[in-house]
């Protein structure tokens, strides 16, 4: 049986303050930049880009991200 999601994190093991910086900062510094990113690819519907496939946007995102995630766990 999994653990209740519910029960706290007691602050002994946790620092709320410091957790929630570093979320914060995470959120403002990676992932919305990742999102704003995600919704300038023109082609996340035949609709809109019935030559999508063709066009290639998706596969150049996913290739540069590839390559900037291989970067960020080799410097890690």
């Amino acid at each position: 049986m999994n653990a209740p999601l519910h029960r706290e994190i007691p602050a002994s093991i946790l620092n709320a303050a410091q957790a929630l910086s570093q979320v914060t900062a995470q959120w403002d510094g990676d992932i919305v930049k990742q999102i704003t990113d995600y919704i300038a690819i023109p082609a996340k519907s035949p609709t809109f880009d019935s030559d999508w496939a063709q066009h290639g946007f998706i596969d150049t995102v996913m290739r540069t991200r590839r390559r900037g995630w291989k970067r960020k766990r080799s410097k890690a």
